[in-house]
């Protein structure tokens, strides 16, 4: 019985030391095994605002939508001329597209008046916030200041299209947002654009350089 017993816990610590060798030679390289090497790494992305700028861009392509490659060039259109414009009286298209019924003729197409909505609540502010947290991370103010100020641009639109918006507590990570009040998202439009201070030399850096 002895002797059995010795067996078995010497089979077990055998096995235990082929487990631990495995799982040791399994995760030594780990880390380089799982890394693509085609792609930038996180510490390359913290150089040069890099991490911050394809954000940016993402913000900039939505605040006036055209053809870029995401965007298709009837997007301007749906959302601008055959929604905002055509509901405020500026045009009035005679299109005969879906046999006449569209929002030409009251017969809201949904697609064409979300559009604007989505370019806002589904590009811009997610990638506001993006910015903003990764700001505050690597202590950069001035770009989540001008990434506010882009935010501001783009947002402005939506909400002169749609009236009240789910704005203010946007990112707060509520599964269900409240919508504010026309004259409570301006008032925060107001605060954001005054917040940001334009006279600093750094500021004038960064909108230079978005410009160029």
């Amino acid at each position: 019985m002895t002797r059995h017993k010795i067996l078995t816990w010497k089979s077990l610590s055998v096995a235990g030391a082929v487990v631990l060798l495995l799982a040791t030679s399994c995760t030594r390289k780990f880390e380089d095994l799982n890394t693509n090497p085609h792609e930038a790494s996180e510490e390359q992305m913290a150089t040069d605002n890099l991490k911050t700028g394809a954000f940016f861009s993402q913000m900039l392509r939505n605040v006036v939508l055209f053809r870029d490659g995401t965007n298709l060039s009837s997007d301007y259109q749906v959302a601008q001329g055959l929604s905002s414009d055509l509901y405020s009286g500026y045009i009035a298209p005679t299109g005969t597209w879906y046999g006449g019924l569209h929002n030409g003729s009251y017969n809201f197409i949904q697609g064409w008046i979300e559009r604007s909505f989505t370019s806002g609540f589904a590009s811009i502010m997610p990638a506001w916030f993006n910015i903003k947290t990764i700001a505050t991370e690597q202590g950069l103010p001035q770009v989540a200041a001008l990434a506010t100020v882009v935010k501001v641009q783009g947002m402005h639109r939506v909400a002169d299209a749609y009236g009240p918006i789910p704005y203010l507590n946007f990112g707060n990570g509520s599964l269900q947002n409240d919508y504010n009040s026309l004259q409570d998202v301006y008032r925060r439009f107001l605060k954001n654009s005054t917040k940001q201070s334009m006279s600093s030399p750094c500021m004038h850096r960064q909108i230079h350089l978005l410009h160029c």
